[in-house]
């Protein structure tokens, strides 16, 4: 009981990770972005991160509901759900100071761009686990896994935050250069505790034919080692931040682009025709406001061409639709059975025999009725189903005779050759 416990509090910790992964990478975007702007205002940037923050309910929603709800539609609707209450809490002024009007606006919109990344993710990352188990099932060798930059911490998004410092530092922000630090040190933490519990619930799994392993002490362990290393990297990476925060040097590109946009306009000179400010080319050229009319069976043909290719694409796009909802559908049952849909058999009417002309049964030749009646006859009774009809004629006065020989070799004939019975 204890390591079962000890499991699931692993497993609910990696999730905890993989949403705070989504949580410190997604706020950056559009703070990121907003360095760009020639009037940006640069005490605006934290604030936009911390609203950014409100991500971490539509991935917290996802992951909620990656495991326990099975069907897309109830799925998508609970999703859904977290990004409606996402955005309601976004619109709640920030004690202290509020965004402008068109800052806000932009954020509304990246937030809800990085919801719907989110649930696209979620999506991929369901039909790859039920296409996973599906290949186990079927010792399918030729599955391979695929990654998705969203599903779970990645060393390699630890890049994002030393392109956010430079563009910081050569964009004149230092609270972007603050933010992209912070966020570098909580991701790599993140993404180091993340790769230890996943390394050591694999490793607990190959031993599991071991009995009496030392789950909980391996798991504490190793827990205890990585939370030290993690302490003293931190510390030790905090104290040269600190240190060389005076002694920063910023420069600023956007002042390049209003030099450029201070410079004077440039004339044509030389220019008989006048051709540098022309706004009706139809005098310059008469030929280009000719138009060939268009018959109108062709384009009576292109409409009915393009409404037949688009109800095609129409009923591809449902067609593949449903596909989906029926690999995105989890196909397991509580107890681990799986359920499949079956088609409707009709029941098939068992042959029945074939009837002559007067409705009599056909049974074969005159000659088998002609044996059948005669070994009754003489037998006074059914014989033997279980014999041969050389040991039934044994019963009777047959063998020996010649109508006993005649009736035997014609009713073998009639048995064994049908066809060619005489």
């Amino acid at each position: 009981m204890r390591i079962e416990w000890d499991e699931r509090a692993a497993g609910t910790l990696m999730e905890i990770l993989e949403v705070f992964h989504a949580g410190l990478f997604l706020p950056t975007l559009f703070p990121a972005a907003c360095l760009f702007l020639p009037d940006r205002d640069d005490r605006e940037m934290l604030l936009l991160f911390f609203t950014g923050l409100l991500i971490l309910l539509p991935a917290a929603a996802v992951k909620f509901a990656q495991h326990r709800i099975r069907r897309f539609f109830p799925w998508l609707l609970f999703c859904l759900g977290s990004c409606i209450l996402m955005d309601a809490a976004g619109r709640i002024p920030f004690p202290g100071r509020t965004l402008s009007p068109e800052t806000a606006a932009g954020l509304r919109i990246a937030m809800a761009l990085e919801a719907a990344l989110l649930v696209l993710d979620g999506i991929l990352v369901r039909v790859r686990e039920n296409s996973r188990r599906r290949a186990k099932e079927e010792n399918d060798v030729t599955w391979t896994e695929r990654e998705y930059l969203l599903e779970k911490p990645s060393p390699a998004l630890l890049v994002w935050f030393v392109i956010l410092y430079l563009l910081s530092k050569n964009f004149d922000c230092p609270q972007g250069c603050d933010l992209a630090v912070v966020c570098f040190f909580l991701y790599a933490g993140t993404t180091c505790l993340y790769r230890h519990l996943s390394e050591t619930e694999a490793y607990i799994r190959r031993l599991a034919y071991i009995r009496r392993l030392p789950v909980r002490r391996i798991r504490v362990i190793g827990s205890g080692i990585v939370l030290t290393f993690l302490l003293f990297a931190g510390i030790l990476s905090v104290l040269p931040v600190i240190a060389t925060e005076g002694i920063r040097t910023y420069r600023d590109l956007r002042d390049i682009r209003i030099m450029k946009d201070e410079m004077p306009e440039e004339y044509w000179e030389n220019d008989p025709l006048e051709l540098g400010n022309i706004e009706d080319m139809s005098g310059v050229f008469p030929g280009m406001m000719r138009f060939i009319p268009v018959p109108a069976w062709v384009d009576r043909a292109v409409r009915a061409a393009g409404l037949a290719a688009a109800m095609v694409l129409f009923a591809l796009l449902v067609r593949g639709f449903w596909r989906f909802c029926g690999a995105f559908r989890d196909t397991r049952e509580e107890n681990g059975d799986l359920a499949f849909s079956l088609k409707e058999e009709k029941p098939e009417k068992a042959p029945g025999r074939k009837k002559g002309a007067a409705g009599k049964e056909k049974s074969g030749d005159p000659v088998r009725r002609e044996y059948r009646r005669e070994i009754r006859k003489r037998l006074g009774k059914m014989p033997d189903p279980a014999k041969t009809p050389s040991e039934i004629e044994a019963d009777t006065d047959l063998p020996g005779t010649e109508k006993g020989r005649d009736l035997h070799e014609r009713y073998e004939k009639a048995r064994y050759d049908p066809h060619n019975a005489g």
